[in-house]
């Protein structure tokens, strides 16, 4: 592994095969120098119908 000040990430995409041999079909590795963007571990809350409260799923009635 090299060395170096910025951040990577490798992605890969297999294919296996019946026989369960993992065949790879493409590889991608993005580098990020230091102070790019700020990376947080704070998230906003999930906003898709299984994760809002019931509340908020359910039309208002008058």
């Amino acid at each position: 592994m090299k060395s170096s000040k910025c951040s990577a990430m490798t992605l890969r995409a297999y294919r296996i095969t019946p026989t369960g041999r993992r065949v790879e079909i493409s590889r991608r590795t993005v580098s990020l120098q230091p102070g790019a963007i700020e990376i947080s571990s704070i998230w906003p809350p999930c906003a898709c119908p299984r994760c809002r409260p019931a509340a908020e799923q359910l039309p208002e009635s008058a």
